[in-house]
């Protein structure tokens, strides 16, 4: 007698589902068996699931998925490094604006103080200084909002969807692997992920 795959873990598991992490955590040998589900199956239905997990379907299919695996871990440190350098530079733009903002506050207030009778005009003079300097971190700002931080978030987001297509594909790869390999030698099916906060 000859079972597909869905038969077979149907056979295998009378509830007819395992949990993904669950058989990865049982697995006791290269193909997954050396524990007590494996060992209580009839002996016709354990050289079968012998077959499965050796046929050059589920071996192909196992072997994809960590190709994927491992160009998704290849990528990921790109996707950070560019995530830390646009947020780096977004920093220093804004650092930029928050002393365009200051040295216009400053230049407001010697504008006022200058009123007062009292007042030499260095306070004027410190004031159109002020608003001079105030001008050049703007235009600073601007220009290195537009010319470096603007193409770094580019970058990011376009590494970024690179990534979301690697992992696209490995959840379709995933899937191939439960479909050709029986439950008890999926391996590892957990997806990777790529956190940017490091």
């Amino acid at each position: 007698m000859h079972l597909n795959g869905n038969a077979l873990q149907r056979a295998t598991f009378p509830t007819g589902r395992l949990s993904r992490r669950r058989c990865h955590e049982c697995e006791g040998s290269p193909l997954g068996f050396g524990n007590p589900l494996f060992d209580q199956l009839p002996p016709d239905i354990k050289m079968q699931v012998a077959q499965q997990c050796a046929s050059e379907a589920c071996q192909t299919a196992k072997f994809r998925l960590q190709q994927i695996r491992d160009e998704f871990e290849r990528k990921c440190p790109q996707v950070q490094r560019l995530y830390r350098d646009w947020q780096s530079d977004t920093q220093i733009a804004l650092s930029l604006l928050a002393a365009f903002y200051t040295l216009v506050a400053l230049a407001s207030v010697c504008a006022a103080l200058s009123f007062l009778p009292f007042v030499g005009e260095w306070v004027e003079a410190a004031g159109t200084a002020l608003l001079v300097l105030a001008f050049f971190a703007l235009l600073a700002a601007y220009l290195f909002w537009q010319v470096i931080s603007n193409p770094a978030r580019d970058s990011f987001n376009n590494a970024q969807n690179a990534l979301d297509q690697i992992l696209a594909r490995f959840r379709q790869q995933a899937s191939e692997v439960v479909s050709a390999c029986s439950s008890y030698c999926w391996g590892d099916l957990d997806e990777p992920t790529c956190p940017l906060a490091t």
